[in-house]
C-alpha cells in the first residue's frame, strides 16, 4: 500500500512541471517582444555580470522591486539596477511599442515611486522623442518630485533641462517650458530656468510675449530672469 503522502508528492511534482512550462513560454515571448518583460516600469533584464555592456533581455523573475527600487536578483543576492540599464530597457520597450513611455509617464511621475525610476523614464522620454514627449516631460515638475540626487539635481530641474535641450527645435518643448514658468506650485528657481530656456530658444516676438505675460502676472522673478538674458540669445 502506497505511503499516505505519495499523492501529495505527485501533485507537487505536477505543479512544478506546469510552472516550469509557463515560465518557459513567458521567457520565449519576452525575447520576441521586450515590452512583455518586467513590470510597468522596471526592465526584466539588465547586464548583471558585465555592467559595461548594453542591457540584455533576460528571463522574467530575475528582477525584483525592493522598497520601490528596481533590484536584480543574482544567485540569492540583490543589487540596484543602474539607471542607464533602466533607460536602455525602456527604450527597447518604446521601440517594440511606440507610445509606451508617454503612456507610462502620468502614472509614474504623478505617483510616489522611486526617484531613480522616474529619472530613467524622463531620460528615456527625451531620447525617444516620440509624439507627446514634451507634455510627458513636463509632468516631472510635480512638487512631490522635488527630491535632489547626489549631484543636487531635482527631478523638476532634470525635466526642465531635458525640455531646454529640445526647445531650439521643438515648439512644443518651448510651450511646455512656458507653462512650467507660470506654475506657482513649482520652485521659483525652476520656473525662472524654464522661462529662460523658452526665451532663449524663441524669437524676439516670443520673448516679448513672455515678458508681457510675466509683467501682467506680477511675477517679478520671471521678469528679472527675462531681463537678465543676453540680447543675442546666448546664456
Amino acid at each position: 500500500m502506497p505511503a499516505p503522502h505519495a499523492g501529495w508528492l505527485g501533485l507537487a511534482a505536477a505543479s512544478v512541471v506546469a510552472a516550469a512550462g509557463a515560465l518557459g513560454w513567458v521567457a520565449g515571448r519576452a525575447g520576441q517582444e521586450p515590452y512583455l518583460a518586467g513590470c510597468a516600469i522596471d526592465p526584466a533584464a539588465v547586464a548583471a555580470d558585465r555592467p559595461d555592456e548594453p542591457a540584455a533581455v533576460r528571463q522574467p523573475g530575475e528582477l525584483a522591486t525592493v522598497g520601490g527600487v528596481a533590484m536584480v536578483t543574482r544567485r540569492g543576492a540583490t543589487r540596484p539596477v543602474a539607471e542607464r540599464d533602466q533607460v536602455a530597457a525602456l527604450l527597447l520597450r518604446e521601440q517594440a511599442r511606440p507610445g509606451t513611455l508617454v503612456a507610462l509617464a502620468p502614472g509614474l511621475l504623478h505617483g510616489k515611486g522611486d526617484r531613480a525610476q522616474k529619472a530613467a523614464l524622463l531620460v528615456a522620454l527625451a531620447r525617444s522623442g516620440g509624439r507627446g514627449t514634451a507634455s510627458a516631460l513636463a509632468l516631472g515638475v510635480a512638487p512631490h518630485n522635488a527630491i535632489e540626487d547626489e549631484h543636487g539635481e531635482s527631478l523638476p530641474r532634470l525635466a526642465v533641462r531635458l525640455l531646454g535641450e529640445r526647445s531650439q527645435r521643438d515648439p512644443e518643448a518651448r510651450a511646455a517650458l512656458a507653462g512650467i514658468a507660470f506654475r506657482r506650485d513649482v520652485a521659483e528657481a525652476v520656473r525662472c530656468r524654464a522661462i529662460a530656456f523658452a526665451a532663449d530658444a524663441g524669437d524676439e516676438r516670443e520673448r516679448c510675449i513672455l515678458l508681457t505675460q510675466a509683467r501682467t502676472a506680477g511675477d517679478d522673478a520671471l521678469v528679472q530672469a527675462l531681463l537678465d538674458l543676453p540680447r543675442d540669445g546666448t546664456r
